[in-house]
């Protein structure tokens, strides 16, 4: 049986901490990764084995390339290149509105390209 990964990325906020569990939905069972880099590359060593996603987008140092954002869009390219199948469960706990909102568009995107639909 493979084993089930559930990803968490965040720079601060460690999902086995009971608080973050109870205000972020955080399991405790979580990979936790700090970096955007890390958490692709878990995505791509991994693949089907990762069920579940959580995204933080602003990740300490400000600019693009450490936006959590980038691993959702990452998740929609896959996808829509039939590249790669979403995880099953696509979270977003960022406190950036509008990343958040991005991310959510990109996963629901992500979403529709698996499932056959332009």
């Amino acid at each position: 049986m493979t084993h089930r990964i559930r990803l968490w990325l965040d720079d601060e906020r460690d999902p086995t901490d009971p608080a973050i569990q109870h205000l972020f939905g955080a399991a405790g069972d979580e990979v936790w990764v700090r970096t955007v880099e890390e958490a692709i590359a878990i995505l791509e060593a991994k693949g089907e084995a990762i069920v579940s996603v959580s995204l933080d987008n602003d990740l300490g140092i400000p600019g693009s390339e450490h936006e959590g954002f980038r691993v959702a869009r990452w998740i929609e390219e896959r996808a829509a290149t039939g590249q790669a199948a979403p995880p099953a469960e696509m979270k977003v706990h960022s406190a950036n509105p509008v990343r958040r909102d991005e991310m959510l568009r990109a996963f629901a995107n992500a979403r529709r390209y698996a499932d056959g639909r332009r």
